[in-house]
């Protein structure tokens, strides 16, 4: 999601705890494994957002600049190439 006013961009994020209540058809592919791509079973989802709560985090995002609670701590827009050298 892009602020349109400060152009900087946030990943959405799940909360942990409330996913975890969830039922196995709400968790069934919701996130997919990193290196294969291939969707995760309710219960894989369940183990990983579990791995999350144990490094501390609330929320997770999947972003490479989480803040503390693991959501995203946002990214300012890409500066455009002005074409000068």
């Amino acid at each position: 999601m892009t602020n349109f006013v400060s152009g900087v961009t946030r990943h959405i994020c799940i909360d942990i705890q409330g996913a975890l209540r969830k039922s196995d058809k709400w968790l069934d592919g919701i996130l997919q494994d990193a290196e294969t791509g291939r969707e995760m079973s309710p219960n894989e989802v369940r183990h990983f957002l579990r791995k999350q709560q144990e490094k501390g985090l609330s929320y997770y995002s999947g972003c490479d600049n989480m803040d503390s609670t693991g959501r995203c701590a946002g990214h300012p827009p890409e500066e455009e190439s002005s074409g000068q050298a």
